[in-house]
C-alpha cells in the first residue's frame, strides 16, 4: 500500500489547522479539511474496488477448479463402473473365446468320429407339463435365455467338420433346458415360433461375424439356420428380414437358410419372390426333412437356389436299394449336374455310416459325428 495518500491527507489536515489557528480564513480551513476527507474516501474506494476485483478473480478461479475436480471425480467413477462391468462379464468373455478358438480349430478340418467311436445318445426330454414348458419358453424369450447349439456337418469319407447347423434351446431360470421336441408344438399353438426364429437368426448372424473375423479360418463354412413356415408367412417380419440381409451381403458366403420340403410346397409366389431376392444377393438355401427322395427334382432345386439337400440315412438307403438302384443313380447324377450337395442326415452309428459311404454322398450329419453342443460353454 503506497504512503502518498496518507501524506496528502496529513498536509491537508495541517493546512486546515493552521488556517484556523491564524484566523486567516475560517472557511478556507473548513474547505481544506473537507478536501482531505474527500481525498481519503476516494483512496479507500479505489483500494476497496481493487480488493473486490481480486476477490472476484480468485472466486472465478476457485469455481473453475471446483468444476475440474467434479469432472475428474465423475470420470473416475465412470472408469470404476466400467471396470466393474468388465470384471462381471470377464467369465463369459473368456468362455466364449475358448469356445470360439475350439470352433475355429474344428473349421480347419479336424477329423471326428473315428471308427469304433460309440454313437451319441440324445438327451431325454424333461418331464414337464405343457404349462411349465410354455412358461419356460416365454421367460426365455423375454429374458434372452435362448441358447445357440451347433451340430457339425462333415465331409465324407474324411469326416472333417465343414459346416454347422444351428438349433435353439430354452433355459429356465432354474437351469432346466428344453429343446424343440419339447416346445415346438406349443410355440406353434401360441404364436411364438417367429420370435424364436428371430432370436435364432440373430445368434446365427453373431456366430457368422465371429467366424469371419478369424483370419479366413471359416472360409466356405456354412452356418445353417432354419426358417419356419410361420416366419415365411409373417409378411412384416419376413419383409424386414429380407431387407436386413440385403444390407448385410457380407454374410452370404457363410449363412445358409434351411427350409423343410413340406413347407416349400406351401409357399406362395410372393414368398418365392422374397427368397429369390435373397438368392440374388448371394445367399444359399438347404432343403431338409425330405419326405420321399424319388420326388426330388435337382434342376428345380438349383433354379430355386438350393445348394444343399438333406435326406435321412435310412430313407436314402432304402431308396438306393429299391428297383435295382436305378432311381437313386439318376438322382445322384442329377444332383451332381445341378451342383446341389447331398447331405445324408441322421447317421447315428458306424454300421449305418458303412452303408452310407456306398452312396457317394458329399456330406454327413448325425450323432455319430457330434451331438448339438452349446456355443457358450466352459472348456
Amino acid at each position: 500500500m503506497t504512503p502518498m495518500p496518507h501524506i496528502l491527507a496529513g498536509l491537508a489536515y495541517i493546512l486546515g489547522a493552521g488556517a484556523l489557528a491564524l484566523a486567516l480564513a475560517p472557511l478556507w480551513g473548513l474547505a481544506a479539511f473537507a478536501a482531505a476527507v474527500a481525498l481519503h474516501a476516494v483512496w479507500w474506494n479505489a483500494a476497496l474496488a481493487k480488493r473486490l476485483d481480486a476477490a472476484d478473480a480468485r472466486l472465478g478461479d476457485l469455481r473453475r477448479e471446483l468444476k475440474f475436480a467434479r469432472d475428474e471425480a465423475k470420470g473416475i467413477l465412470e472408469a470404476i463402473e466400467g471396470m466393474a462391468r468388465k470384471n462381471a462379464d470377464m467369465g463369459t468373455v473368456v468362455a466364449e473365446m475358448r469356445v470360439l478358438k475350439s470352433l475355429v480349430e474344428e473349421l480347419s478340418g479336424k477329423p471326428v468320429g473315428e471308427a469304433g467311436a460309440a454313437a451319441y445318445i440324445a438327451p431325454a426330454k424333461p418331464n414337464l407339463a405343457d404349462s411349465q414348458v410354455l412358461d419356460i419358453v416365454r421367460d426365455a424369450l423375454r429374458e434372452g435365455r435362448v441358447e445357440l447349439y451347433l451340430q457339425p456337418i462333415v465331409d465324407l469319407p474324411q469326416r472333417r467338420r465343414r459346416h454347422y447347423e444351428c438349433f435353439s434351446r430354452m433355459r429356465g431360470p432354474d437351469g432346466t433346458l428344453i429343446g424343440p421336441d419339447s416346445y415346438l408344438a406349443l410355440a406353434e399353438a401360441y404364436g411364438l415360433v417367429t420370435a424364436i426364429d428371430n432370436m435364432l437368426l440373430f445368434r446365427g448372424v453373431q456366430l457368422v461375424r465371429r467366424i469371419q473375423g478369424q483370419a479366413g479360418a471359416g472360409a466356405g463354412t456354412g452356418i445353417f439356420v432354419n426358417i419356419s413356415q410361420h416366419t415365411l408367412a409373417d409378411r412384416r417380419f419376413f419383409g424386414e428380414f429380407v431387407a436386413f440381409m440385403g444390407q448385410n451381403l457380407d454374410l452370404a458366403p457363410n449363412l445358409v437358410f434351411e427350409l423343410a420340403e413340406a413347407q416349400t410346397r406351401r409357399l406362395k409366389s410372393e414368398q418365392w419372390d422374397a427368397l429369390a431376392a435373397l438368392a440374388k444377393s448371394g445367399f444359399r438355401f438347404s432343403m431338409d426333412q425330405v419326405i420321399e427322395p424319388s420326388h426330388l427334382d435337382p434342376a428345380e432345386l438349383a433354379r430355386r437356389s438350393f445348394r444343399f439337400v438333406k435326406v435321412e440315412a435310412r430313407k436314402m438307403l432304402d431308396y438306393a436299394a429299391s428297383g435295382g438302384g436305378s432311381g437313386f443313380v439318376r438322382l445322384r447324377q442329377g444332383l451332381m449336374d445341378a451342383r446341389v450337395e447331398l447331405v445324408i442326415d441322421k447317421i447315428e452309428n458306424e454300421p449305418t455310416l458303412v452303408e452310407v459311404l456306398d452312396l457317394d454322398a458329399g456330406f454327413g450329419q448325425g450323432y455319430l459325428f457330434g451331438e448339438p453342443k452349446p456355443l457358450k460353454e466352459s472348456q
